[in-house]
């Protein structure tokens, strides 16, 4: 994270694919829930919202991730994920 980042807000800059999508375990939990994947990167750092800013595209390949997802987002755009103030992760 840089100096303009908190633990509450990330922006991942543009130029490489990452994969978003929902664990649907913290969803039903009421927990932050959306996950940024970036390739070669292990972890997951959960968020409450997360926006896109330029071209993205839904997939569903009929193929899962590795983490089991089923269906994400895709876009190699500048994405910025926050998380609410009263969620801890």
């Amino acid at each position: 994270m840089n100096a303009a980042e908190t633990p509450s807000e990330r922006r991942y800059p543009a130029g490489r694919l990452r994969q978003l999508h929902v664990h649907q375990q913290r969803l039903r939990a009421g927990k932050p829930a959306l996950i940024v994947r970036e390739g070669g990167r292990s972890g997951s750092v959960y968020w409450s919202t997360v926006e896109v800013l330029g071209p993205s595209r839904m997939v569903q390949p009929g193929r899962a991730l590795s983490c089991g997802a089923r269906a994400w987002i895709e876009t190699s755009a500048e994405v910025v994920a926050r998380r609410a103030p009263d969620q801890n992760g």
